[in-house]
C-alpha cells in the first residue's frame, strides 16, 4: 500500500485502537469503585481503609508519570503501552485473588504502573499521527473513551458480581486487556511510515518528518519553567480530582446516600458516562471546527476547557436536592463538562511545543492532574468517615473546578512560543504563532 497515491486513512484504524485500549484503561480502574460495596462488605473495611484502596492506583500511576514520558519519547509508545498493559491486565485479575487489605494494595499499586504510559502514550500517537485539524477529534476518541468504558463498566461488573461474585469481575476485565494488548502489538507501529498499511499520500497528510522524532535536548524539569506547562498541570489537578469523585465514589453515593439498590445503581450509574461520551465528542469536534475556521489550537481548547469546567460546576446542585432524577442530572452535567473539558486539554500539549516533547509535556500534565485523582478518592473517604454525608466532598469538586477555570482563564498565554524551538523567536523578535508552527 506504501505506493498508493490514496490516503488510506489507516489513523482510523489508530483512533480505534486508542478508543478501546481508553476504554479497557478505566473499565479495569473503575471496576474496584462498582465492587467496592461488596469488598467493603467482605473484608469489614471502613470508609477510610476504602479511600485508600480507591486512591491506591494512582500513587504508583502518578509517580510513574515523568520516568514513563522520558521512555516514552525515547523508546516510542509502541512497546511501552504492551508492556504496561500486561501488568496491569495480571494485576487486575490478581486483584480479585486478594485476601485481605495488604494484597489489595499491593495488587492496586501495581497496576498502577502498568496504567501509567497509556494516557502520555496516547498523546504523542495524536501528535505523531495526526495532522493539527484532526487532533481535537482524535484526543475526543481516547477521552471519550474513559466515559465509554465506565459507563458499561457498571452493568458488565454488577451483573458479574451478582451472579459469579465480585472477585470474578477482574478476572474477566483483566482478560479483555490482554486481549487488546495483542491487536495493540500487532497493529500499532511508532512512526505511520513504518506501517505496511498507511499510504505515502497519507504519510504526506499526517506530515510525517524526522523532526518529531527527533531527540529532546532540554531536562524534563526544565519544561517548569513555561507558564503554559503549569496552566496544563493546575487545570488537570482540578479535573481530575473532580472525575475520581465519579469513578470511585459514584456508586457509594447513589446506594448510602439515595438509597438505590445495587443492581439499579449498576444503569443509573451509566447514565452520567453517556451524557459525558457524547459532550466529549463534541467539545473535540468543535474544536476541529474552530482550528479549520482559523482559531490557533490553544485558543479553542483553552476556551472549550472553561466552557466545560463552567458546566461541572454543577456538582454543587447535586448535594442541594433530594430527587434521584435531579441528582442524576446535575451528575450528569458535572460529569460531562468535566470531560469535555479534560478532551479539549490533551490537544494542548501537541499546541504548545514540538512534536518530540508532547510525551514530556503530557507527562507532566498527567502527573499533576493524577495528584487530584489521587486525593480526591482519599480527601472523600476520611471525610465520610468524619462526617457521613457526601456536600463537603462535592463542594469541594466545585470549587476546584472554579480553580481549573482561573488557571486557563489567566494562566494559559493565547499565543506562546513553542517548546521545544529554542531560538523562540521568528527572527524578527516575535513569539512564534503556535498554529504556524505545527
Amino acid at each position: 500500500m506504501k505506493n498508493s497515491g490514496v490516503d488510506s486513512r489507516y489513523r482510523s484504524t489508530i483512533l480505534l485502537l486508542m478508543f478501546l485500549g481508553a476504554a479497557i484503561n478505566y473499565m479495569d480502574r473503575a471496576n474496584i469503585g462498582i465492587a467496592a460495596p461488596l469488598i467493603a462488605k467482605h473484608f469489614q473495611f471502613n470508609d477510610a481503609q476504602m479511600g485508600i484502596i480507591l486512591s491506591c492506583v494512582l500513587w504508583t500511576y502518578t509517580i510513574a508519570q515523568i520516568p514513563m514520558g522520558i521512555l516514552i519519547d525515547k523508546f516510542g509508545t509502541r512497546v511501552a503501552i504492551f508492556v504496561g498493559v500486561l501488568v496491569w491486565s495480571i494485576m487486575t485479575g490478581l486483584t480479585g485473588m486478594a485476601t485481605g487489605f495488604m494484597s489489595l494494595l499491593l495488587c492496586r499499586m501495581l497496576m498502577g504502573l502498568g496504567e501509567a504510559p497509556t494516557f502520555p502514550g496516547f498523546g504523542r500517537v495524536v501528535a505523531q499521527w495526526f495532522p493539527a485539524s484532526e487532533r481535537g477529534k482524535a484526543n475526543a476518541s481516547f477521552i471519550s473513551a474513559v466515559m465509554f468504558g465506565s459507563a458499561f463498566t457498571p452493568p458488565l461488573v454488577t451483573f458479574v458480581m451478582i451472579n459469579y461474585g465480585w472477585s470474578s469481575a477482574f478476572f474477566v476485565t483483566g482478560l479483555i486487556s490482554i486481549i487488546w494488548a495483542f491487536f495493540w502489538w500487532k497493529y500499532f507501529r511508532n512512526r505511520p511510515a513504518e506501517s505496511p498499511y498507511v499510504s505515502q499520500q497519507e504519510i504526506s497528510v499526517i506530515g510525517d518528518t524526522d523532526e518529531k522524532y527527533a531527540p529532546v535536548k532540554i531536562p524534563w524539569y526544565s519544561l517548569l519553567k513555561y507558564r503554559n506547562v503549569w496552566a496544563l498541570m493546575i487545570g488537570l489537578f482540578a479535573i481530575d480530582y473532580v472525575l475520581y469523585i465519579f469513578v470511585s465514589w459514584l456508586p457509594t453515593f447513589l446506594v448510602k446516600s439515595k438509597h438505590l439498590t445495587l443492581s439499579k445503581t449498576g444503569f443509573v450509574a451509566m447514565i452520567p458516562y453517556i451524557v459525558a461520551f457524547v459532550l466529549t465528542w463534541v467539545f473535540g469536534l468543535l474544536s476541529d471546527h474552530l482550528v479549520r475556521k482559523g482559531w490557533s489550537a490553544t485558543k479553542a481548547c483553552r476556551t472549550l476547557a472553561v466552557i466545560g469546567m463552567i458546566i461541572s460546576m454543577s456538582i454543587l446542585l447535586a448535594v442541594q436536592v433530594e430527587s434521584i432524577s435531579w441528582v442524576i442530572l446535575f451528575l450528569s452535567l458535572a460529569l460531562g463538562g468535566v470531560m469535555a473539558a479534560n478532551g479539549v486539554i490533551w490537544a494542548l500539549p501537541a499546541a504548545i511545543s514540538k512534536p518530540n516533547y508532547v510525551g514530556r509535556i503530557g507527562a507532566l500534565q498527567n502527573f499533576a492532574g493524577n495528584i487530584g485523582g489521587t486525593l480526591a478518592p482519599l480527601i472523600t473517604g476520611f471525610i465520610l468517615q468524619s462526617t457521613g454525608s457526601f456536600v463537603i466532598p462535592l463542594s469541594i469538586g466545585g470549587g476546584l473546578a472554579l480553580v481549573a477555570i482561573l488557571s486557563y482563564l489567566f494562566l494559559m498565554k493565547e499565543q506562546p512560543v513553542l517548546i521545544g524551538d529554542h531560538s523562540e523567536s521568528n527572527g524578527a523578535g516575535n513569539p512564534i504563532d503556535v498554529n504556524h508552527s505545527i
